[in-house]
C-alpha cells in the first residue's frame, strides 16, 4: 500500500532525513522521491450545490462548506490534493489546492449531508492558473451523471440525504432525519437537507424519496482509497 506524501521544505534546506518506528516488524520503502521548486497556485472554482439547500431565486440561500479532492485519474483511490470553501450566492465554491503537480485529476466533492460526486472526467489542472469546473450545467458533468436534476430548471445538484456520510442514501439515514424531525431538532445539523436550520417533513421527503430509488455514489473502477484519509470536520 503506497502512498504519496508532500512536504514543503524551508528556504535553504540542504538535507532531508526520513525516520520509520516500526511497531510490527514491517519493512517500509520510500521511492520517487523529487525535490522541485513550485509555482505558487492560485485559487480553484467549482459550480456545485446540494439538491436539499437549492433556492430560486438564489436568496436566501445557505452559504455551506464543501470539500474538494484532487484524485489522480491513472490511480483514482490516490488522493493529491484537497481545499475547502464556502459557496457563494451565485453557487461558486472557491477554494485553494496548494499541493498538486500540474496534471489531469478527478474533481471529488463532499457535503455534510449529501452523496460524494466525482467529475465525468479528469480535468486538468495548470498549477499557477485557475481552472474551474461547473457540476451544476450541463447535464452529465458528474460520474455516471449522478446528481439530482432541479425541478423546473436546467441545473443539476448533489443528492441530499447521505447523513451517515457512507455513500448511500437508505433507511438509516432517513431514521435519524425522522427521528429528528419528530423532535423538532434545529440548528446546524447533518440532519437539516435544505439548510433552513430546522428539522421537518420536507428533509424527510428528501431523503425518503432518494431512499426509495437506492441513491449511492457512482465512482471509477478502483476508486476505494487503499489507506483511509482523515477528513476535518465541516461543522464550522
Amino acid at each position: 500500500q503506497w502512498r504519496p506524501k508532500i512536504y514543503l521544505l524551508p528556504v535553504g534546506t540542504n538535507k532531508v532525513r526520513l525516520r520509520a518506528r516500526s511497531g510490527f516488524g514491517n519493512n517500509l520503502y520510500i521511492d520517487n522521491v523529487c525535490i522541485k521548486l513550485q509555482i505558487n497556485p492560485v485559487s480553484q472554482t467549482i459550480g456545485i450545490q446540494t439538491e436539499g439547500i437549492w433556492r430560486n431565486p438564489n436568496p436566501p440561500v445557505l452559504n455551506d462548506t464543501f470539500r474538494v479532492y484532487y484524485h489522480r485519474v491513472d490511480f483514482p483511490n490516490v488522493i493529491v490534493d484537497s481545499g475547502k470553501g464556502v459557496i457563494d450566492a451565485s453557487y461558486v465554491l472557491t477554494f485553494d489546492s496548494p499541493r498538486a503537480e500540474s496534471g489531469n485529476y478527478y474533481r471529488v466533492v463532499k457535503h455534510r449531508n449529501a452523496i460524494i460526486t466525482w467529475s465525468a472526467n479528469g480535468i486538468f489542472y495548470a498549477r499557477g492558473n485557475n481552472t474551474s469546473y461547473n457540476f451544476l450545467f450541463p447535464a452529465g458533468q458528474s460520474y455516471g451523471n449522478n446528481m439530482a436534476p432541479i425541478p423546473s430548471q436546467i441545473y443539476y445538484a448533489m443528492y441530499s440525504g447521505d447523513v451517515n456520510q457512507d455513500k448511500t442514501i437508505d433507511g438509516t439515514d432517513v431514521g435519524r432525519v425522522d427521528n429528528d424531525a419528530a423532535n423538532f431538532v434545529g440548528g446546524y445539523v447533518v440532519t437539516d437537507l435544505t439548510g433552513d436550520s430546522f428539522v421537518d417533513g420536507t428533509d424527510f421527503a428528501l431523503a425518503d424519496n432518494n431512499a426509495a430509488n437506492f441513491v449511492a455514489a457512482v465512482e471509477p473502477p478502483g476508486a476505494s482509497p487503499l489507506i483511509s484519509t482523515p477528513v476535518e470536520s465541516d461543522n464550522s
